[in-house]
């Protein structure tokens, strides 16, 4: 009887136990988990790392690397470590500075600042900030972190500190006079110095001159501003108005201070063409070479804007753009600019311009074509430090021009080697891998290669990897550590980050031609930071791995966490991954990653979402955690909690056969799936947003492998959308991006017009078998909504299985934390309809 009651009371506790993980599982699901977590920054001493963990609002925090101690310190916005480290300086969202000493924790100094804003002295000794004064004026107030003592200046505008020294100049206003004031404060000076009188309209203190000497303003007057250059040391004043550059009666505006150059005081600024707004009606021209809403973006931008350089020392000024060259790249240390004709090939359908590429020398003022019909992607162009060279990226290959010497150097490596990405979406140009920096000399340029880094010699015309990988390691030199300076050298010890196709990550040293791995683990590695290349610093996540702040010593080796981002998260089981192989469209294999469901039993049968848009692999090294709040209603983290496989596919393409490639993709993984014992093959389905819109409606109207499927704000009738404008942001013809980009259809409408019908769902409805859902937001500026519009209606027509949600006040992504509770709820439900 005993034994009797003894197994009863285990009954009721596993069923009382299993109702709770049941409930705990949900609640997973709803907890206010941290979205983001961010590195924020490091002490240079390694003592200290600041993390924003961020939710609703951001919370930062400081943690002690040795201790582990922390202190929250909310929000805030501008955050400097001062005094040898010893104290931390920040603003928060009430605009109050704080000063912490970091040897107590303890505040010991709190003000409010105006504008949200602080600066420091060039060794940052001596904060500034601006408070409220008397009379709505405001005053400068300067703390010396060294003596302690403060220093007031009443009635001060804007101020701008000296790049090397304890001065500063600003501006004041003199209410007798009517005028303003420019004066210099030296540290340990209780004068102020007056530097020049202006008349009282607005006045901008926009920069110190290379020299060092003299400071720039720019002057507000009806007749499109005066800039002057003022000597803070001998009081010598030179200006240009803007009404002096032109003769014609064409009203113009200095729109501000561009760049100011190494070279003899050389300032560079820009002019706009000013004209009046008419946002009643717009004009479309069929015979302008611009749509309407573009033209009127490329007018603000390019064609009623004039560059203009101004040498402060001669006072002799030129302007640089013309009717002919119209768009200019200016580099200030360089003794020439680079110009084109931004509507040379207009119309067009490629995602940059394309033109003709022009040096103009400054001093003899000509003009001289290097590069007929270049891609003006931001990735083509690179430069030596000193101008001397131009890279230029054409037919596929890396090319240099000597500026001095008028020649064209084309950069070689072996032929089975490769610059340029052979499969992404920029089929039409390929995207270069990359250049990183120059030797000291400029006589070696740093380019990059699918997995190496090459050191091309321009004198000898020489190539030599510093790096060997297999075919397995991509290796790049550290972006952050080179932030500080122009050129590379390989003598010294340098930072790599370094990647591979499986989805490792890490980070090595190179030093003396050897590359010495430091941390390559199957995590996203990022934000890696080195305190005297003894202690380095990285943030380290993956999807089942809520973000952590690692540190480790590089003499014992030894590893730390000093961060766990959500620790209660990481206590729980969120699944495994495992890699999986299948055959594209081109016969060759593509891969996919499968993420299995929490707790997984190898004798049940699971259902599987497939969460497509072009290669999601990486997302296996993303991590989102729990939340019904995202902006495409899906979160993968939710779906493994709910008892699903997550399967995240790579898909390869075929130029003008995309719907077929993305078909043949998807069920030869299908087929590979559901060979294992554990997924039932009657229970697959499929969501996708903006491109995986697309593919997922494609699929819903071309295989029946799939029990329900969701659309998210996706193209469904590439004809009706080849005629369409992309709106906010980029105000253009959607064409480029079928005829040049994602959609790869390569040719028109007009030349390839069943091709167009083919590739498109909405054509394709009759043969649907699957209930699709789709949703889309009435605000998208990005794909019309109506697109979703059109399937739906398609859909209803010939009595379909499906439903539509518009969101009312939403665009491409939902932003509405109503909104995507809603969206969320109605997929979750969809799916566990349909597949549970």
């Amino acid at each position: 009887m005993m034994a009797i009651k003894y197994v009863n009371s285990i009954l009721v506790m596993l069923f009382v136990c299993s109702g709770c993980f049941s409930k705990a599982q949900e609640n997973q699901k709803t907890s206010n988990w941290t979205k983001h977590t961010l590195f924020t920054d490091v002490s240079s001493d390694g003592k200290w790392v600041v993390v924003n963990d961020m939710q609703d609002k951001n919370n930062v925090i400081l943690v002690q690397t040795d201790s582990g101690v922390r202190k929250e310190l909310e929000s805030i916005i501008l955050l400097k470590f001062l005094k040898n480290n010893d104290i931390l300086s920040f603003v928060d969202e009430k605009s109050n500075l704080h000063l912490i000493d970091l040897k107590t924790l303890k505040t010991i100094f709190q003000v409010e600042v105006l504008h949200k804003r602080y600066f420091t002295n060039h060794d940052q000794t001596i904060i500034s900030y601006l408070r409220k004064g008397e009379k709505e004026k405001k005053d400068l107030q300067l703390l010396d972190l060294k003596s302690n003592k403060s220093y007031t200046i009443h009635d001060v505008e804007n101020y701008q500190w000296h790049p090397a020294k304890d001065e500063l100049v600003f501006l004041t206003s003199n209410t007798d006079s009517n005028t303003k004031t420019l004066k210099k404060w030296e540290s340990g000076s209780e004068n102020q110095q007056s530097l020049f009188i202006t008349p009282k309209n607005e006045v901008k203190i926009l920069g110190w001159q290379s020299d060092q000497k003299s400071i720039l303003l720019l002057e507000d007057t009806v007749d499109g501003g005066i800039l002057y250059t003022i000597n803070t040391q001998n009081k010598e004043v030179k200006s240009l108005a803007c009404k002096a550059l032109f003769s014609d009666e064409v009203a113009r505006k200095i729109n501000g201070f561009d760049s100011t150059s190494d070279r003899n005081g050389i300032v560079f600024f820009n002019v706009d063409i000013v004209k009046s707004k008419n946002d009643n009606y717009s004009i479309w021209d069929t015979q302008d070479a611009l749509i309407a809403p573009r033209k009127a973006v490329a007018e603000e931008y390019v064609l009623n804007k004039q560059s203009i350089r101004w040498d402060t020392k001669t006072n002799e000024s030129s302007i640089i753009t013309s009717n002919k060259l119209n768009a200019v790249i200016i580099k200030p240390n360089f003794n020439y600019a680079l110009a084109y004709d931004f509507l040379e090939n207009e119309p067009s359908t490629e995602q940059y311009t394309v033109a003709d590429l022009y040096l103009k020398k400054y001093e003899k003022g000509e003009e001289k074509l290097i590069v007929p019909a270049h891609y003006f992607s931001y990735d083509y162009l690179s430069f030596s430090p000193s101008g001397k060279y131009i890279m230029y990226f054409k037919d596929k290959k890396w090319w240099g021009y000597d500026t001095e010497n008028d020649k064209h150097i084309k950069i070689t490596i072996p032929s089975n080697y490769s610059f340029y990405k052979t499969n992404d979406m920029y089929y039409k140009h390929p995207t270069p891998y990359g250049i990183e920096g120059w030797s000291m000399d400029e006589n070696e340029v740093f380019v990059y290669d699918e997995f190496d880094i090459w050191m091309y010699n321009i004198k000898n015309a020489t190539a030599k990897k510093i790096t060997v990988s297999k075919g397995d390691i991509s290796y790049r030199f550290n972006k952050k550590e080179l932030k500080n300076t122009s050129y590379i050298d390989i003598s010294q010890k340098l930072m790599l980050d370094l990647s591979n196709k499986d989805e490792k990550n890490g980070f090595a040293f190179l030093e003396k031609g050897k590359v010495v791995p430091i941390v390559f683990e199957s995590y996203t590695i990022e934000n890696a930071v080195c305190i005297n290349k003894q202690t380095c610093f990285f943030k380290k996540f993956r999807y089942n791995l809520s973000p952590i702040i690692e540190r480790i010593d590089l003499t014992t080796k030894k590893r730390k966490i000093v961060y766990q981002s959500n620790p209660d998260l990481a206590k729980l089981d969120l699944g495994k991954s495992e890699s999986i192989e299948y055959k594209n469209i081109k016969g060759n294999k593509s891969k996919g990653i499968l993420l299995y469901p929490t707790n997984f039993n190898p004798n049940k049968q699971y259902p599987v979402i497939y969460y497509v848009y072009e290669n999601m692999t990486y997302k296996v090294n993303q991590f989102a955690s729990p939340t019904k709040y995202t902006e495409d209603g899906f979160n993968i983290l939710n779906y493994i909690l709910d008892g699903y496989f997550v399967f995240l596919p790579n898909l390869d393409y075929q130029i003008g056969n995309l719907g077929e490639s993305i078909v043949v993709n998807i069920e030869n993984s299908v087929e590979e799936l559901a060979s294992r014992s554990y997924i039932d093959k009657n229970r697959f389905g499929l969501i996708g947003h903006s491109f995986g819109g697309y593919e997922a409606a494609f699929i819903a109207t071309h295989s029946n492998l799939f029990k329900a499927i969701v659309a998210g704000s996706g193209v469904m009738d590439l004809v009706s959308w080849s005629h369409d404008v992309q709106w906010e942001g980029w105000f253009r013809e959607q064409a480029w991006r079928l005829e040049s980009q994602q959609f790869r259809m390569k040719e028109s409408y007009y030349t390839d017009k069943n091709n167009y019908i083919r590739n498109s769902p909405f054509y394709q409805v009759e043969n649907m078998k699957t209930p699709l859902l789709l949703w889309a937001g009435k605000s998208d500026y990005n794909i019309n909504w109506y697109q979703s519009i059109y399937m739906y209606m398609a859909m209803k027509k010939l009595n379909k299985e499906g439903k539509l949600i518009l969101f009312n006040n939403d665009g491409h992504y939902l932003t509405r934390k109503e909104n995507q509770e809603m969206l969320y709820d109605s997929i979750l439900n969809w799916f566990n309809t349909y597949l549970k």
